[in-house]
């Protein structure tokens, strides 16, 4: 249930302007493009090969890399950020 989560966190630690924003947008369906899956994964990648180089290691945002490669995977990398909904759905549809 959307309404209930978005409130959840929104009286929590994860609140944020851009959560605020993008939560709506994802229960309203509109993955109208802002900043793109390809471009996040993009950033991640640079910050991963900077942090190699400089031998700081950076789990979490492994981890995440390898989310949106697989969005990226799906063809969902020329949606908007928040359709990263998108490859959750599809994957627990698969299971």
């Amino acid at each position: 249930d959307y309404d209930t989560l978005l409130e959840t966190i929104s009286a929590g630690a994860l609140n944020s302007p851009l959560y605020s924003l993008k939560g709506e947008k994802i229960k309203a369906g509109d993955f109208e493009k802002h900043f793109s899956i390809d471009l996040l994964f993009k950033d991640l990648n640079l910050a991963l090969t900077e942090s190699d180089r400089q031998g700081i290691p950076l789990g979490v945002t492994s981890a995440c890399r390898e989310v949106f490669s697989g969005a990226v995977g799906m063809d969902l990398g020329d949606l908007d950020m928040c359709a990263l909904i998108k490859f959750y759905r599809r994957l627990a549809e698969n299971k």
